[in-house]
């Protein structure tokens, strides 16, 4: 998953990989979205993004439960869009 955040250009946007995405309605992801620009325009950036980062693990912990194994589910070859 990918948290995307342009200040200059005022562009926010939460990319997630196919098995995410289809267990994660798109009003879930825009409520993180909303939230974190409502902070960012009272000026609280920080509280913006520590906000965001929970809400994302939390969506990510009830989705996708740990088992307690480590994992390294992708290569970590560089992959460009």
């Amino acid at each position: 998953m990918l948290f995307f955040v342009s200040l200059a250009e005022h562009h926010v946007e939460i990319i997630a990989d196919r098995g995410i995405h289809g267990r994660v309605t798109p009003g879930e992801w825009q409520a993180i979205v909303d939230a974190f620009s409502g902070e960012v325009r009272a000026g609280a950036v920080e509280a913006g993004y520590q906000g965001a980062i929970a809400a994302l693990g939390t969506i990510l912990a009830t989705h996708f439960p740990s088992d307690g194994k480590p994992r390294n589910e992708l290569g970590n070859r560089l992959i460009q869009l």
